[in-house]
């Protein structure tokens, strides 16, 4: 069983003091700060004043980007299994000949 530590992130200038399984305190560090770095990046580039509305509009940027790179993995796997299935039909094609 998984030990529970709390460990403390800044985000934005803000302290957040966050409960995480040990083995997982690495994954959080690095998912913090790449938070705090893509809402200071946002931050610069638009004029959102409010702490909410740039928490969204990070959210939504960073679920944006992984179903952009998850469909595009899709993509590329039935690309993928598509050149073997045509690699096998020529194979069997081949065959007859």
């Amino acid at each position: 069983m998984s030990t529970t530590e709390t460990c403390h992130v800044n985000i934005f200038d803000r302290n957040f003091h966050i409960k995480c399984p040990e083995e997982e305190l690495s994954s959080l560090y690095e998912s913090a700060t790449y938070l705090d770095r893509k809402m200071r990046n946002i931050s610069n580039k638009t004029k959102i004043m409010g702490l909410d509305q740039l928490a969204i509009i990070t959210a939504l940027n960073i679920i944006h980007d992984f179903f952009n790179k998850k469909n595009s993995q899709a993509i590329s796997e039935i690309d993928d299994r598509l050149q073997s299935l045509c690699h096998d039909i020529e194979l069997v094609l081949n065959v007859d000949e």
